[in-house]
Formats: C-alpha cells, structure tokens, sequence
C-alpha cells in the first residue's frame, strides 16, 4: 500500500534495523527513524493551507509529535520526548472521544505516566494513568463496539481503512 509506506519505515528502523545497530551508536536506527518522521511532518505542514481538511491535518501532526516523541523517550532524551507528547495531547484534547484520536491520547498519556514513573514522580505517573483508564471507560461507554483507528490507519487512504471488526482482531 502506498499510503503506508512512510509511516511503516521509521517503525521497521525503529524495531528491525535497530538489532543491527553498532555498540558505538546504539541508537543509530532510532536517529534515521526520528528524521523521516520528522521530514513527514514537515511536509505534512505544507498541506494545512491546501485541500486537506485542516482537522485531518491536525491529527496526522498530533499522531506524528506522538510518534517523534517515544522516538525522543526511547533514545533518553526524555525532556524532549515529553514536550512532543504533551503537544500531542494538547492537540488531540477536544477530540480524544473521536475514534480516530481515542487510541493515540491513550497511548499519550499511558506514555507520560510511564515516563514520570521513571522519573520517580509516582503520584504524577498515577495522575496519568487513571486519565487514561478514565479515557477507556469513557470512550468504550459512548462508542458501543466502535474501534478506535490505529495510528498508522490514520495515514492510510480511506478506503484501505480497517472495519470494527478488523480493528477489535488487531488486523
């Protein structure tokens, strides 16, 4: 699928290609990896003023800042991970009971309190972490089967889309 490609290659650099990484340069992949999603957005922003429309925009950039972000927490730069995750969020807010935004702010925020775990801060990780259980029980209440998008759905063509069904299977 076309529509795939870019979003799928900075997570096969960060998962596959990673194992090849020299001990001098562990992160290596993870760097290559962080550029693409970087250049993705990049160009992504050009489109805001275009035929897009700019909700769509919107999220495609809040899924990327998400993205950008585990990459920057996964290579211990955690400050900086954290602001591109708390974009994410801040960005998705009104929208994190939509379908194609629930999946994405619930991974935000299980990732910020995984990270303020780390940081020691287990009260603020605790905050974190029952807003997004708080968010699942909300979200599956209001949408009665309806499936959250996955995060790189939300780059695919419409029709290539997951059903429900396909989406609850993890297809």
């Amino acid at each position: 699928m076309k529509g795939t490609r870019n979003t799928k290659k900075p997570e096969a650099y960060q998962r596959e290609e990673s194992r090849e990484d020299p001990e001098t340069d562990p992160f290596k992949s993870k760097y290559s990896a962080r550029s693409i999603l970087s250049d993705l957005k990049a160009k992504l922003a050009s489109f805001q003023d275009e035929d897009i429309p700019s909700e769509k925009v919107k999220i495609l950039m809040a899924a990327l800042d998400h993205q950008i972000g585990q990459n920057y927490i996964e290579t211990e730069e955690l400050s900086t991970g954290e602001e591109h995750i708390e974009r994410c969020i801040k960005t998705l807010d009104e929208h994190r009971l939509d379908k194609r935004c629930s999946s994405i702010y619930l991974h935000a925020l299980n990732e910020l309190g995984i990270l303020w775990s780390k940081r020691g801060d287990s009260e603020k990780a605790l905050g974190f972490l029952q807003d997004a259980e708080k968010l699942y029980h909300t979200y599956t209440k209001e949408e009665e089967g309806g499936s959250p998008y996955d995060i790189h759905e939300l780059f695919y063509p419409e029709d290539n889309f997951h059903s429900d069904l396909e989406r609850e299977k993890g297809i």
